[in-house]
């Protein structure tokens, strides 16, 4: 991602294009058929708002909000246990909306929910960011190797076991992807945590037994007790 300023309307944007792409044209197509799809969206405020696709340098860009509050992931990091239940849950609802609007309005899936794909503004009201276009990078075969980086349909430490078997999902996928970020907004971390740093680490969860599991015992601890709220 990159951003970029307007010097004529003075305003910032973000600029999303390829890291890769591949040899066939139908990439280029399918970045713009996905950008489309954004684009028309009506305007939500739990939504980053996709504004035009321009041809730069051969390749598709797409110039979106800039929304310039750091992502979930970082606030997760930052937040400790202090408000993290009473201002996680107001972003759990912000991220349901968000996504109920792009159901609402053709999007079949996000296929990428992770904390990087929730940008927050300065005032901490958070945006969904990313969807779709997730399955426009190139794959990524090497699960181990690689770790988290995005495969053609999500990222490793979030896909639920279908994902990895079918590819194809729809908003089931959505669901499981976000019951993790949920638990990782209530107590900072992976439910499944040497997951989270090991892509080939995540066919234990296709398998059915990963050793490391998010049992009640987890959750307590890492949250604080409920006369902090």
């Amino acid at each position: 991602m990159y951003v970029v300023f307007d010097d004529k309307f003075r305003w910032p944007f973000a600029v999303k294009t390829f890291k890769e792409m591949g040899d066939a044209g139908h990439d280029h197509e399918a970045f713009i058929r996905e950008s489309t799809a954004w684009i028309r969206l009506d305007h939500h405020p739990h939504v980053v708002q996709a504004y035009f696709a321009l041809h730069l340098a051969e390749k598709p860009h797409l110039f979106l909000e800039y929304v310039a509050g750091g992502n979930l992931r970082q606030w997760i990091a930052a937040k400790r246990n202090r408000g993290r239940v009473r201002d996680g849950l107001r972003l759990a609802i912000q991220i349901c909306d968000g996504l109920a609007h792009i159901y609402a309005h053709g999007i079949a899936a996000h296929r990428d929910i992770k904390p990087e794909n929730f940008l927050l503004t300065a005032e901490e009201d958070l945006k969904v960011t990313d969807f779709g276009l997730v399955s426009m990078q190139a794959p990524n075969r090497d699960l181990g190797a690689r770790g988290l980086h995005t495969q053609p349909g999500g990222t490793p430490a979030y896909m639920p076991p279908e994902q990895f078997l079918v590819g194809s999902v729809d908003k089931s996928a959505d669901v499981y992807a976000l019951g993790i970020v949920l638990f990782e907004i209530l107590t900072g971390r992976h439910p499944f945590a040497d997951l989270a740093g090991s892509g080939g680490r995540a066919m234990e969860v296709v398998a059915g037994a990963p050793e490391s599991s998010p049992g009640s015992r987890t959750l307590r601890p890492a949250c604080p007790a409920p006369n902090a709220h």
